[in-house]
């Protein structure tokens, strides 16, 4: 968050801590920042639907905020495209075709379409870049048959990444010409054509950018703005269609271009309107969650098997005919697909199922109760009313059990502490008093948490021997106690364990779930040496996971889960630095420094492992995954730097202690 004071910024925390005039260096003030992403601007994140994203949401867009990609521009990654209509005014005699691009590959292993009006029967022009290295301008005077015309970019094949203007001028009676830009306005003549002989032909195919009229030879690459004139006067009239992809919104799925014929153009799924360093997934199952902070610590779960929280069984916990059990959080969808277990002593693959309290797929509540730890000997009660919740409500929910007459009264509440509102009327049944056995208390599910997980927050649970009112707390589950690792006691005395894939929200991020989730950049010019600032945790741990890559497979760097648990490894083309003193589960500002044979990890301020790590290039940033889409950690991210200059210790001490001041963790 920024603010203004006597004319100065001034950076503070969300929680309004001031930072500034410390003598620490905030992400902004880096020299050689590249790209920046910061988990506190929820504003720069944005949902599956364009909107600003909310606690809980997936994020399809976190916005690079280092301003180097203020420039909107059309992001076409090999699939997805933009088009318009047909329309009168795109066809005519004459053709002045402006095109401004940037291709991630300059001599690609197939012809990628630039701009296309041309399909069969009903063609009319094209430009295409080519495997050679150069690009081609094809037409048509009759509509079916096509005329192509290949030509070098001025000063010869352009480095990969780097931005190219070309203009194409054609008129019957005239030659056809080629020039170079350096400004969008601003051509200088380089190549000429003869005359064609012939008018082109008129076409009623649409007007595609990046691909054929059948959504194929997709660009790989950016397209900044495509204009066309119906003559060749140069003097600012015949403007048809002028897109500009620095005007959209990002994310934009449509929008009209500047020209009068103010013709819709329509982005195709895959390609998006972004800028180059904004990290984008355009797969909505791929996305991360963001999971915010704002005072108060909670226990996250996603709903997938195997994440949970737990503490040992204790003699405590064999829990007598009359029992309380009280929880506090959110579900993702209060009426599930499958019932969700709050929190119990429950497993049933081994027959040693004793207590429970469960979300039903109706959305009522239930307690499940056995006195032989098997289904045959077990008493479900569910309440005669449902909760009616909109998911993600948090609300508190309690049951009072009382095994001599079986009965249970269900209760709702604000807060863990009530005032409490009776849900329903009092169940009755079959009387039972737990089983008892060695199965752990969970927080999250059931059966080591591979029945009926948990999806959404957990602020509290508790398990009361006793009444709720007149009862001794036997297990208390808070997680504002935790604050690392994967253990907490609790004040009853218990340790909890956080297993899995589960976390406790200490701070804002962004939560890689380590099967599919991840984010990218567009490719941009990023090459050695670079650095990498990391804030955040590895939630848990795969060799061979990747944390940080860059923009494809063949030339990247990066940031990887490799060999032991918790060794992380450095590789720009060859394996260098290791490090294992980061603990699972522990913020840590993680730097990695991609400088050949001077590259180097280190975790806050501890002293730095070296090795040559190769001299592959960034040229990108794929956060969460490989760079091909694999390979995926669960990390929970809150902030990222990375940055196109090797970073001393001493500017890496200065963020550390910044970085610590503003997330509230020891560097």
């Amino acid at each position: 968050m920024q603010s203004s004071l006597n004319g100065r910024l001034r950076f503070t925390d969300r929680l309004g801590v001031n930072l500034s005039g410390s003598g620490l260096m905030n992400m902004r003030e880096q020299p050689g920042l590249a790209a920046w992403f910061d988990s506190l601007d929820v504003a720069s994140m944005l949902s599956s639907t364009g909107a600003i994203v909310a606690a809980g949401e997936a994020v399809a867009l976190w916005s690079d905020r280092s301003g180097n990609s203020n420039e909107r521009c059309l992001i076409l990654p090999g699939t997805g495209y933009a088009s318009t209509p047909h329309a009168a005014a795109l066809d005519g005699a004459e053709l002045d075709l402006r095109l401004d691009f940037t291709l991630d590959d300059y001599t690609p292993s197939a012809d990628q379409v630039i701009i296309n009006k041309y399909s069969a029967g009903q063609a009319r022009f094209y430009v295409l870049a080519t495997t050679g290295g150069d690009f081609t301008f094809g037409y048509s005077t009759d509509g079916t048959t096509g005329v192509g015309i290949t030509k070098a970019y001025f000063g010869g094949t352009p480095a990969n990444f780097s931005r190219q203007r070309i203009r194409i001028t054609y008129k019957n009676g005239e030659t056809i010409k080629f020039y170079y830009g350096t400004g969008f306005d601003t051509w200088t003549l380089y190549e000429t054509d003869p005359d064609p002989g012939a008018a082109l032909s008129n076409s009623t195919a649409n007007l595609h950018i990046g691909a054929t009229a059948a959504g194929t030879s997709n660009l790989i690459g950016k397209v900044h703005r495509v204009q066309i004139r119906s003559n060749i006067l140069d003097d600012g009239t015949g403007i048809v269609f002028d897109s500009d992809f620095s005007l959209p919104a990002k994310l934009a799925t449509s929008f009209t271009e500047s020209s009068v014929g103010a013709a819709t153009v329509t982005i195709a799924t895959g390609a998006r309107i972004a800028g180059a360093r904004d990290l984008y997934q355009g797969t909505a199952a791929n996305r991360p969650i963001y999971l915010p902070w704002s005072g108060s610590n909670y226990g996250w779960l996603n709903g997938v098997s195997g994440n949970y929280f737990s503490t040992p069984s204790a003699a405590a916990l064999q829990l007598g005919a009359t029992f309380c059990l009280v929880w506090e959080g959110t579900l993702d969808d209060w009426t599930p697909g499958t019932a969700n277990t709050l929190t119990g002593k429950y497993s049933t693959t081994d027959n040693k199922r004793q207590y429970n309290l469960t979300i039903t797929t109706a959305g009522a509540v239930a307690v499940n109760v056995s006195s032989d730890g098997g289904g045959a000997n077990l008493t479900t009660l569910v309440s005669s009313a449902t909760l009616g919740l909109t998911d993600r409500t948090k609300k508190a929910i309690r049951v009072d059990y009382v095994g001599a007459g079986a009965t249970a009264r269900f209760y709702t509440g604000g807060a863990r502490g009530g005032p409490w509102t009776e849900l329903g009327t009092e169940q009755s049944g079959t009387a039972r008093t737990p089983f008892s056995s060695d199965t752990p208390l969970l927080v999250g599910g059931a059966t080591a948490g591979t029945v009926q997980p948990h999806s959404g927050n957990t602020y509290y649970a508790a398990a009361i021997e006793g009444t709720f009112a007149a009862g001794t707390v036997v297990a208390d589950f808070n997680p504002s106690l935790y604050t690392s690792n994967a253990t907490f006691t609790a004040a009853t005395g218990e340790v909890w364990t956080v297993n899995g894939g589960a976390t406790i929200v200490t701070r804002s991020g962004l939560y890689f779930d380590g099967s599919n989730d991840y984010l990218k950049s567009a490719a941009f010019a990023l090459i050695q040496p670079e650095s990498i600032c990391f804030i955040g945790e590895q939630v848990s741990w795969t060799s061979g996971d990747i944390i940080i890559d860059g923009n494809t497979v063949a030339n990247r760097a990066q940031i990887e889960q490799r060999t032991t648990t918790p060794r992380i490894d450095q590789y720009s083309g060859s394996y260098g630095a290791s490090l294992t003193t980061w603990a699972l589960k522990t913020i840590a500002a993680l730097f990695s420094v991609h400088n050949g044979a001077s590259s180097y990890l280190r975790l806050s301020r501890s002293t730095a492992t070296t090795g040559n790590a190769g001299t592959e290039n960034m040229n990108g940033i794929t956060l969460g995954a490989s760079a091909g889409s694999t390979l995926h950690a669960n990390v929970f991210v809150s902030e990222l730097a990375i940055l196109s200059v090797a970073h001393t210790t001493a500017q890496q001490d200065s963020i550390a202690l910044y970085a610590g001041a503003k997330w509230r963790f020891s560097t």
